[in-house]
């Protein structure tokens, strides 16, 4: 017997919206997040959860890419992934972010310390101390 494909043994996902006529009530999927509470528990993980954080905001960047909070999951992101010490993937979505919001005040913090001053790099105590 064969094996269904990855595609046909997932079922679509449900619409935002249900199907109806013309001006018909819209009711949002109740399986589906909702923004303002993906940003509030993001507040509540704070920086003690990073993994957690960065699961759940690239989630809420899925789902809301063009939302309101995109640029504070974003930002989250990168200090997510700074404090699992993966500072080139930080340093790739800090770009990423300047590129998409380059405006932002949360974009400045990124521009300043994660490609401005880097921390994979060796800080200046550490430079002076190994000067010849």
């Amino acid at each position: 017997m064969e094996q269904p494909t990855a595609s046909e043994a997932t079922p679509p996902p449900a619409p935002l919206v249900a199907a109806g006529r013309r001006g018909a009530r819209e009711t949002p999927d109740p399986s589906m997040p909702d923004e303002e509470k993906i940003m509030a528990k993001l507040r509540l993980l704070g920086e003690d959860s990073p993994l957690e954080s960065l699961a759940l905001a690239r989630q809420g960047n899925d789902y809301f890419p063009g939302g309101s909070g995109a640029p504070k999951r974003h930002w989250i992101i990168v200090r997510s992934l700074e404090n699992l010490n993966r500072f080139h993937e930080a340093e790739d979505e800090a770009k990423s972010m300047v590129a998409r919001y380059p405006d932002d005040p949360l974009t400045l913090d990124v521009r300043r310390h994660v490609l401005i001053y880097p921390l994979d790099q060796p800080s200046r105590e550490e430079q002076q101390r190994n000067e010849p």
